[in-house]
């Protein structure tokens, strides 16, 4: 792959395979066994994906070919038509390899669920020759908006646009002034040929996710890739009235949304406490020689690790049962809902990211030579951790605030 600083689209190099609709849909445990089949080539590719600061084409490639991108298309569109729990073990596992590749993944599988709640006219544009959608982008309200007709202009950059190195879609935010109306923030997904990548993705952690700025100058976008973001986040967008045999298009934004974040952590911290045990398991102490597996204070660590990474596991199960459950859409509709929902994926990127800490502390300095991958496990969760769409402040402030009988002052909500 041609590095990043080119600031070049390369879909032509990569070659992605197209899969025309008709294609049978595959079950749950043939993409999952796909997925644990491609993790051992993620992760020797992990320190590569770090210096190009983007997923490697041939790993894109492989998830492409294994039909893990199009776990949430709708089955008339050739998808697998799964649901968010598939999603979320298979991007565990990714995760567990290299957390920037599958961060990435994570949104491209995503963006299927997202192109899936468009009008149908959206919905056929970007699934009419393949049955997944590579999409990059975010819904914050930074773009300069003009109603036109037959749609909107739009022009503006945003920040943090993961997966635009191989998107095929961008969305952006921003909001919209109909005359004598209030306000309306709306989304709106632009095609990668009309978008410009500026290359600003120079950090510590997560740096293979390509996650550069984007910008758009004097765009038109039709109305049918635009959506309010309120029904997007009330879960009533066209998509939901669409597929109204398939709860998932139903489900409020905020509570789906958060599934493609969770496994990121939760995976990458299993990866990061197999490989603790692994060390702790191999380590002696440099001046008498005694195994370090011998001293209570790194069994005792050991086990505070393994259970809370375990603890991890089966909260983040929890999270998406929840969402699979018959009335989901219905029941995570009010805002007290979302809020607890939210304030629910907080905490379990919370333990994550704490368990991994306790990780660091004791596997000692060695964890953070280059050539460990535990000090990239360590950087990945630790800038993932201060996104500010996983802030742990706003969660627990909005989830208050309604205990008090007050309306939180949360956008995305």
């Amino acid at each position: 792959m041609l590095p990043v600083s080119t600031i070049s689209h390369i879909e032509a190099d990569i070659a992605l395979a197209e899969q025309p609709h008709g294609k049978q849909p595959l079950d749950a445990e043939t993409l999952v066994a796909r997925a644990r089949e491609i993790a051992p080539r993620l992760a020797e590719r992990a320190q590569a994906t770090e210096l190009n600061r983007a997923p490697l084409d041939e790993s894109i490639r492989e998830l492409v070919d294994a039909g893990l991108m199009a776990i949430l298309t709708p089955t008339r569109f050739g998808g697998h038509g799964l649901h968010l729990d598939t999603m979320a073990r298979v991007v565990s596992i990714l995760a567990a390899a290299c957390p920037s590749t599958a961060w990435v993944a994570s949104f491209y599988i995503g963006q299927a669920w997202r192109a899936a709640l468009l009008p149908m006219e959206g919905q056929e544009e970007l699934f009419r020759s393949r049955n997944y959608a590579l999409g990059a982008g975010q819904a914050a309200p930074v773009a300069k908006v003009e109603i036109v007709p037959g749609g909107y202009r739009i022009t503006g950059r945003t920040a943090w646009s993961s997966g635009i190195v191989h998107a095929d879609w961008v969305i952006f935010g921003g909001l919209v002034y109909p005359p004598g109306g209030p306000p309306e923030a709306r989304t709106f997904t632009i095609p990668r040929d009309q978008v410009e990548m500026i290359d600003t993705w120079h950090v510590t952690g997560m740096k293979g996710t390509g996650s550069h700025d984007v910008a758009v100058h004097d765009v038109f976008v039709p109305a049918h890739r635009s959506l309010s973001l309120a029904d997007l986040l009330a879960g009533v967008a066209p998509g939901a009235a669409i597929h109204a045999d398939q709860p998932l298009y139903a489900l409020p934004l905020m509570p789906a949304l958060f599934v493609e974040p969770l496994p990121v952590f939760v995976g990458a911290l299993r990866g990061a406490t197999d490989i603790f045990l692994s060390q702790v398991r191999a380590r002696h102490n440099t001046n008498t020689g005694e195994a370090v597996s011998a001293k209570s204070s790194a069994r005792m660590r050991l086990g505070r690790v393994l259970a809370q990474t375990r603890l991890a596991e089966q909260m983040l199960d929890a999270y998406v049962a929840d969402l699979l459950t018959p009335g989901a859409p219905d029941r995570l509709r009010p805002l007290e809902a979302r809020a607890a929902a939210k304030m629910n994926a907080v905490l379990i990127i919370e333990l994550a990211a704490d368990t991994m800490r306790l990780i660091m502390q004791g596997v000692g300095a060695n964890g953070y030579r280059e050539a460990n991958p535990l000090q990239r496990y360590a950087r990945d969760l630790e800038i993932l951790r201060l996104h500010a769409f996983l802030d742990s402040d706003t969660a627990s402030e909005s989830l208050g605030t309604l205990a008090f009988g007050a309306t939180p002052n949360d956008p995305l909500l």
